[in-house]
This record gives C-alpha cells, structure tokens and sequence, in this order.
C-alpha cells in the first residue's frame, strides 16, 4: 500500500487574464450528473527538469481563461422553483494543492492501489457548506521519493463530464509546454437545450434508463459489504469472446458482419458473470447501464470543443435465467440492440422528456444512484477509447492513469493499458460474498488421489503442539506462468502419479483426524487409513497476472483452493486438499490446503518440494520422520516454577477498548492491507537501533538484532500508536517460533508434525511509543535469546499439565490472542516458499489465501530474491487509515 502523504502548499488559482462575469445555463444531462467530484490519478516517472509548480500554475491560469466556467462556483437559481443549478462564473478560481509522499511511482502505477489509496493524492473537498462553497475544479501535484510526480485531479461531475474533463486537461498540459490551444471549449450548453414544446418518444417503455429505480430486492443488501477487484484482459482475450460472439444470421440484429464490438462482448461477458455469482433467480429482471457519449450521435454532431456533460443513459434489460443459460451472444445482442436504439432521436426524446420531469422532482433525484448498479442491475463504463494518457506536461506521458476511489457496488470500470497493446483492466465493486465466485472458476475434475502403493495401517499419536495447532486448513496459492515450449505444462497425469509417490513416505497425510475414545479429553491422533487426499482440477477466465500480488491473493485465493466442509466431524475430511486451476494466460495456480493439526508450514512446505522433486523425477533423499514423541512431554512434567512463564499459552481474557476511543458498533470491522518493504527500509531500521552494550554481559559484548527483530518492533510500535492505546495499557507481541534448531539436540531435518512454539513478548503501550524503537526491539530480542531447549521442554511440560484441566484445542491461538492491544507477526521470509518446481520452473508468485483475525500479521518474501517482502496485516477498518501512514515513516 501507498505511504504518507504531507501538504507542503494550498493556494488558489484563478485565470490569467479577465474572464467574462455571467451566469452559465447548464443542461438537463448536467442536471442528473452526480454533484461531486470524479477523482483520478496521473502517475509520472521522473525526468530532469521536473514538473516545476511555476510552470504548472502559469500555464493552469491560462488554461483557466478559455475554460473560465471552471474557475467559477455553482449556485441555485432562485427564480426557478426547483432551484435549478448553474454555474456563476465569478473567477473565485480553483484549488491548487502541492504535497511530498514517502511512496514511489510504483507503489500506485497499479489500478487496485489506485482505487484504495489514490484518494490521498487528490484533495478533500468540504461539501457541507453547500454548492456555492467548493471549487469546480482541484489538482493536487504530489512529489514522491522516487522522484516521480502523481497528479491528482477532482472535476465537479455536474460541470464536465469525462471527455470535456480531458479536453481541459489535454489544454492544460499543451499550455505548460508552450503549445497553443489547439480546440477551444465550446461553453454555450444551450445546444443541449430540450425542444419546446418537449416531444419525448410516446412508448411508455422508452427512457426506462431515467425513472427512479424501485427499493432494493433483497431487504438485507443495503447492509452488505462491498469489496472492489481488478481484472486484466488482454487484446488476445478479448478476440476469444469475440469468437464465442459470432453470428451467421445477416439478419440478426443488425450486427455487421456478424460481429460484435470489444466492448459488446466483454460487456456481455461481465453482465453474464455477475449474473452467475450473484446466483440471481431465473425470473429476476436485471438491468445492465451504459454510459454513452451523445457527441457524435446527435445530428449534427456537438463541435468537438463542446464543454459539458452529454453522457446519455443506455439501459437494456433480459431475465438472468436467460442471460445465464443462453450462448454470450444473447447478452451481446441485448447490449447491441439498445446501444444501435441511441441515435439522434432518441437522445432528442431523452433530452425532451428529462424535461418534463422537472414539474415532478429536482431532475438530481434522477443522478445515477447506488440502486442504479447493486444487484440484480451493474453497470460498466469504459474508458477504453479515451484519450487517458495525452497529459504530458513536458516531462513526459503518464505510466499510469486511472480512477480513485470505487464507492458503488454493481458499478464497474474499463480501462486501458498505457502500453498500447489492446489490453485493458477492469475494475469491478460487488457484495464481498459474489466475488470469489465472480472470478469464475469452473471445477472441470474432483477425484480422491490415494498413495501409490501400501502404507502402514496405524494410529499416529500427536504431540502437544499439534494439540494446540487450529483445527482448520491453512491456504496457500503458488502462480506459475506458462513455460514456452512446454506442451505438457502442469500435466494432470505427472502431477497425480507424483503425489501418489509422496504419498507413500509421508503416508499421515492420506489418513484422516480422530478422537482417542480411551482419552477423558477426547486427544486427537492420525487415522492412518490411507483414504487419500483431494485432487480437484478447476480452470479460470482469469490470468496469472491477477493473482500475482499478495493483496489479491489475500482476499480472492480461496477460489484457487478447495472448499472444506467442517460440519460433519474431523474424521469426514481429508488432511490435504490441492486445486490445480488452469488460467486463461495459459499459467497455473496451485492452490493447497493443509490441516494445521497435521503439519506445521516448514513441514508442508517439505512436503510440497518433495512432491515436485518426484514430479521431476528425483528420488526422496531423507525420508520424513513420523515419530511425533520425540516432543513428548518428560515424565513428570518438570515446567519452569516461575508463574510468568508459558503465559504464551493461557486463556486470553476478554479484551477492552481503549479508554480513549468511543463505543461504536461498527469499530470491530476488520481491513487488510498489505505494505511493501525493500531492504534499504529494513537497514534504516537497524540504524535506528545501534548495537547496544548488553548490560548481563561481561564481558560488554555488542548486542546485534536481526532484521526481524526490528521490523516486527517497528510494527508493533506502530499499531500501538494507530490504535491509540492508553498509556499503561499492556500490550502482548505474539511471535511464531521454530523450535527445530532451538530444541537440543535438534530434531531430524524432516521432522514432519508441528514444532511451533509461541513467544510472547510485553510491554506497557506508553513505554513502546515514549521510548526509541531500540526498546521494542530489545523486548523482542530478549524474548527470542529465552526460547531455548530449557524453555521449549519447559512448554512441552507445561502443555501435558493442562490436559487435566482443559483440553488443549482450547489454548488454540485464536481471535482474543491478536486482537487489540495485541498482535501477531508470523515470518515467512526464511521460508522456502519457491522452491515447488514440478518440472515447469518455480512458482512467480507465493502466499497465503486469506487472513481474517484481527491483529494478526504475515511478511511474505518477494520471488525476486531481493530482499525485499510484504507485510499483510489485518487490523480495525478505523485504525488502518493512521497505521497506513506510520508504518512508512522510517
């Protein structure tokens, strides 16, 4: 995610010369124009001579005098009863904003970071003092660390739409590189006046697009959550619709040649896809809104300057069963045929009756409105064809441009590459449970994949730690991208034979959870029944790109992976589930699902190189080792006597809110981030903390800290700070320890069962955030030193206690272990995440599906082998915003 962002200078422009003093008419289609700001975001890479605010403003009060309506407020005619608005061209002028980011060009030249985090490169605009408070237009030019420039723009939608929006902004940058203006704007909205006396179309069912959309369907979805995803499509995807598209009837529809535009059928494609997630009724009407330019639709034509909205609703309508059922081509010809219906006079019917709704209501009743879009409806407008990407100011075009900010749900963007090469992103908001099945993923095989050979038939007793591991699937996905001459990349047949030779050596895996009936607890062991695993084979319209960040894997890799049904008891499910799901690209993504009481993550990850050696054909060269009471507790229990050990695995109790934050019923919604580190942060951060003379030492030997040490101190810290805890509130650090190496001596390299400790480090909030982070860091090293053999036997010990008391799965760390005030920072950067080669290459990408408790975090390594690593976090929606910015501040 972006980091900080901090306003050097606010200032207003006004044009450069006198502008005329008048009120300005504007039209019915600015009347139904969402009163607010479109926002969006330029990104620059940096260049000499660099986006000089000097040259900028001159030339923006230039730009200003052709384009004055801009510099002007909005007001309410007070001789018309609705108070119909207009625009009072009184030079006030527009807002000016320069600012400084820590972030870099390439922290936003993306269109997901884009849309969360590109509203703090555009300023805020106050709309509670009314219409005539606020500026028509605001820039904000955002200097970034890199030395790149993000330009952020909000024009007042009722004013301009998006090709008058670029028309100025095209003038604009012209003007700074000393380029006259080549169009002027064409300012008299008059030519889109309605006829008098109005002559709308007489059927009743035309203009549909503009009655006032009736309540929501379904009485809950006003409450439902909304999530934004981003989808690439390639010129090459887009041609493979275009074929599923095709028509032999000359007579159908009008379709010339047979054929449909791009836009036609990837509209239809999406429109037929959220039919299907959304899981609409067969009988339900669900209507699709196109935003379409009038300009060259009128007759004659608008001139090219025409400064204003002319955004004409396009609304065709089909029952989901039919969209869903029938061939794309249905959907296309549905969009095709009223996309054909907009001509002349039907925008001259529109313009007519709007016209003669204003005796009725306010005409920004009719604004496109959030029950315009949510389901069953959605709506797509494409910025494919639009001149995006001519803002160049004399330091070059943009690498990026797209939208900030994507509120409603059922609303969707197209936009294009900056590369030219016919692909595009689409951006798309729907109701959080739609969309992992809106990425459309069709299992084509599920079968249950047995050891190759026999196994022992055996009941695996299970240590303490396995006791205390969560009862539940941990999810990863690794992406591969398709391997040129390859004809049998990922074959079905070499990954299957594969497994079912690992399957032999680490035979646990095929069997199945169950109770020790002979226990009073019930303890948990292995079935070693060899019942198998599940295989499932799935293929997606998606391509490798759109999973290959750790962001999009959190939130949709669960679709890579195969679903786990809970409810019918531990001995109903298999320990080990894969998905191996064919993407569009021609790439795979291997989703995989390991039962944490089974395995921890250095065994499955051994277990997974171990499979993909066998894909390619090399031998196991150690065997696992299955023999789980070699961290059988000593008998007796002989547990450190000091009552403050293994606080790590006592029942949490309940937390509290800081004294300082109100009670809000919503305050609980949790929001996962994601934040990228290189390893220059990580060494500012160990030059911030010093070596230290270590005061228990004799010998004063210097105290060095690792880079965990530091940046899960610096973490800490600043949750602490974006959570505003009280000052002697106790925090706990919870961190997930190996004991492998640390246990004396050191347990077989394959070790195959869980050896993960849990070291909890504390602290008053107040001591984090008064002292340097060196303390932080020092709480955390002195914690880690303490987790040695004594203390890890000590833990084993302490665990074989409680079995009187509780059952173990009760110290299971669960959501009250991590929540505020405490946190959890699980590493996976020394882990060899990469190495599952089955033949084909290593993975591009690797991360986990998924992260829903609060307080809990991951740092995941870059496959670049650069040190560099994301930090996946989930904290309170209302903290994340404060922690965004403090945890860049390095």
């Amino acid at each position: 995610m972006a980091g900080s962002v901090s306003v050097r200078e606010s200032m207003v422009v006004k044009p450069a010369s006198e502008t005329p003093r008048q009120s300005l008419w504007m039209s019915n289609l600015d009347m139904i124009s969402s009163n607010s700001h479109t926002p969006s975001v330029y990104i620059y890479k940096p260049k000499d001579s660099f986006f000089d605010p000097r040259v900028l403003k001159d030339a923006l009060g230039k730009a200003l005098v052709p384009f004055y309506p801009l510099a002007g407020r909005l007001r309410r005619n007070n001789d018309d009863k609705n108070g119909r608005l207009e625009i009072n061209c009184n030079a006030e002028g527009v807002l000016f904003v320069v600012a400084d980011s820590s972030s870099s060009a390439h922290d936003y030249a993306d269109l997901k970071t884009c849309l969360e985090s590109g509203r703090w490169l555009i300023p805020a605009v106050d709309y509670s003092a009314g219409i005539s408070s606020f500026p028509l237009l605001v820039v904000q030019v955002t200097y970034l660390k890199c030395g790149g420039v993000a330009l952020g723009i909000g024009v007042e939608h009722s004013t301009a739409d998006g090709f008058a929006a670029l028309h100025f902004i095209k003038a604009w940058s012209d003007m700074a590189r000393g380029v006259d203006l080549a169009i002027p704007p064409i300012i008299d909205r008059t030519l889109l006046r309605a006829r008098d006396p109005p002559q709308p179309l007489p059927n009743h069912n035309h203009h549909v697009e503009y009655h006032l959309p009736q309540a929501a369907v379904a009485s809950d979805s006003d409450h439902e959550t909304a999530t934004v995803s981003v989808f690439k499509f390639t010129r090459d995807q887009v041609n493979i619709l275009k074929a599923m598209s095709l028509t032999t009837k000359k007579n159908d529809d009008d379709v010339e040649n047979g054929k449909y535009s791009s836009y036609e059928v990837v509209a239809a494609h999406v429109w037929k896809s959220a039919c299907k997630a959304r899981q609409l009724a067969y009988d339900e009407e669900t209507q699709f809104n196109i935003a379409v330019n009038g300009r060259p639709r009128l007759q004659p034509p608008l001139p090219a300057g025409y400064f204003g909205n002319v955004i004409f609703s396009c609304v065709p309508s089909a029952l989901a069963g039919d969209l869903m059922s029938k061939p794309i081509s249905y959907a296309a010809s549905c969009i095709h045929k009223a996309l054909v219906r907009m001509d002349d006079e039907y925008l001259r019917s529109a313009l007519d009756y709007l016209d003669l709704q204003q005796s009725h209501h306010h005409l920004s009743s009719l604004a496109r409105s959030a029950h315009y879009y949510k389901s069953p409806n959605l709506g797509i407008t494409s910025w494919v064809t639009l001149p995006i990407y001519d803002a160049d100011f004399g330091c070059g075009r943009p690498v990026f441009m797209g939208r900030a900010g994507l509120s409603l749900e059922g609303k969707a963007y197209m936009v294009p590459s900056a590369s030219s090469d016919g692909s595009f992103s689409l951006a798309i908001s729907l109701q959080s449970r739609h969309m992992d099945s809106f990425s459309n993923i069709s299992v084509r095989e599920s079968t249950i994949v047995k050891p190759a050979e026999e196994t022992p038939r055996q009941l695996l007793w299970m240590s303490n730690l396995d006791m205390t591991s969560i009862n539940a699937h941990t999810p990863t996905v690794y992406i591969y991208k398709p391997k040129d001459g390859a004809d049998n990349f990922f074959d079905l047949s070499v990954l299957k034979d594969a497994l079912r030779k690992a399957l032999v050596p680490f035979y646990p895996l095929a069997g199945r959870l169950q109770r020790n009936n002979d226990d009073k607890n019930g303890r948990i062991e292995i079935n070693c029944n060899a019942e198998g695993v599940l295989f499932v084979v799935a293929d997606s319209t998606s391509c490798a790109d759109d999973f290959t960040d750790l962001k999009t894997c959190l939130k949709l890799g669960k679709c890579l992976i195969p679903a786990v049904d809970y409810s019918t008891g531990i001995s109903s499910y298999p320990l080990f589930v894969v998905q191996v799901t064919y993407l569009k690209c021609g790439g795979v993504a291997l989703g995989i699902g390991f039962e944490h009481n089974t395995a921890d993550g250095f065994a499955a990850l051994d277990f997974v190189k171990a499979w993909s050696e066998m894909a390619r054909g090399v031998d196991l060269a150690i065997p696992p080792t299955l023999d789980r009471t070699l961290l059988r507790a000593r008998d007796p229990p002989q547990p450190l006597p000091n009552n403050n050990h293994h606080v790590e695995y006592r029942s949490q109790a309940p937390v509290t809110k800081p004294a300082a934050v109100a009670s809000d019923p919503g305050d609980d919604t949790a929001t996962v981030s994601v934040f990228n580190f290189t390893r220059e942060h990580i060494n500012l951060l160990k030059a911030k903390c010093l070596p230290e003379k270590d005061a228990d030492n004799g010998d004063n030997s210097s105290v060095k800290y690792t880079s965990y040490e530091v940046f899960a101190a610096h973490v800490w810290r600043s949750a602490c700070k974006a959570r505003q805890l009280a000052d002697d509130e106790v925090s706990h650090l919870r961190t997930a320890t190996n004991g492998r190496s640390r246990l004396q001596p050191p347990l077989p390299p394959r070790y195959f069962g869980n050896v993960i400790f849990s070291c909890v480090v504390t602290a008053r909030a107040g001591d984090l955030l008064s002292k340097p982070l060196s303390y932080a860091v020092s709480c955390i090293h002195k914690a880690l030193l303490r987790m040695d053999d004594e203390y890890l036997r000590s833990a084993l010990d302490y665990l074989e206690l409680q079995k009187s008391q509780t059952h173990l799965s009760s110290l299971t760390r669960g959501s009250s272990y991590y929540k505020s005030p405490n946190l959890g920072i699980t590493s996976w950067v020394t882990l060899p995440i990469y190495d599952a080669d089955f033949g084909w290459g290593r993975p591009v990408f690797m991360g986990r599906a998924g992260l829903s408790l609060e307080g809990k975090a991951y740092t995941v390594p870059s496959a670049s082998g650069d040190g560099s690593f994301s930090l996946a976090i989930s904290l309170q929606s209302r903290h994340m915003d404060s922690f965004s910015k403090l945890i860049y501040d390095i």
